[in-house]
């Protein structure tokens, strides 16, 4: 907590994750029940449910590249958009009448949000330990492990009642979730310039030493 309060650019990335992460787990259970509503339910659910384990088998892979993807901070912004620009599409694609073919397509754009997604957040890890001192990385990144699930947690049960009180509206909730992720870009955007600091240094001297950023 004393991180979050103090340090800026700590306190700009998780404000910016925590953002992001609503908009990882708002829809995960709207589409199920949107799934549920289908004629062909069954597999529907079933295919949904099985989806989320997607981005994690694919973490190894999401975590390499983000390891090794230059101009971190911008790449971060951009990923943010494309989540906001899939989730559009998505809720383009759910107004029209539902079909396997269709289903299928907003399965995929939900797989590529979330791995994409994923792929974001590891790209905030080498930043963060530029930021933080050594002795206060485990506190900081617990804190912000905590805060992430938490709200994703909190979030999941929200789209459920919120998607019941806009009478099963997915199109405007397609779009509340795709403002969430513009949301979490211009939070970096407004930090850009102290952030990519963080990544030149971290690019051309290495993980040491810190650059603090005060609030």
């Amino acid at each position: 907590m004393h991180e979050y309060r103090t340090n800026r650019g700590f306190r700009t990335i998780t404000n910016a994750t925590v953002l992001s992460s609503i908009g990882d787990s708002l829809y995960n259970i709207v589409f199920i029940i949107y799934a549920a509503s289908l004629p062909f339910s069954s597999l529907a659910v079933s295919l949904a449910s099985m989806a989320g384990l997607v981005p994690t088998l694919l973490g190894i892979i999401t975590g390499y590249w983000a390891d090794n993807t230059p101009r971190k901070v911008g790449w971060i912004m951009r990923v943010r958009y494309t989540q906001a620009a899939l989730f559009v599409l998505l809720a383009v694609a759910i107004s029209h009448t539902a079909s396997v073919g269709l289903f299928l397509l907003l399965l995929l754009i939900n797989i590529v949000s979330d791995t994409i997604g994923q792929y974001g957040n590891g790209l905030t890890i080498p930043l963060f330990k530029r930021l933080v001192p050594t002795t206060a990385l485990n506190s900081a990144f617990g804190f912000n492990t905590a805060a992430t699930e938490t709200v994703q947690m909190i979030f999941q049960a929200v789209g459920a009642s919120v998607i019941v009180i806009l009478n099963h509206n997915y199109v405007l909730f397609g779009l509340i979730n795709a403002a969430t992720f513009v949301c979490s870009a211009v939070v970096f955007h407004h930090a850009h310039a102290t952030l990519s600091k963080v990544d030149h240094d971290w690019q051309h001297v290495g993980p040491r030493p810190r650059l603090r950023t005060s609030s």
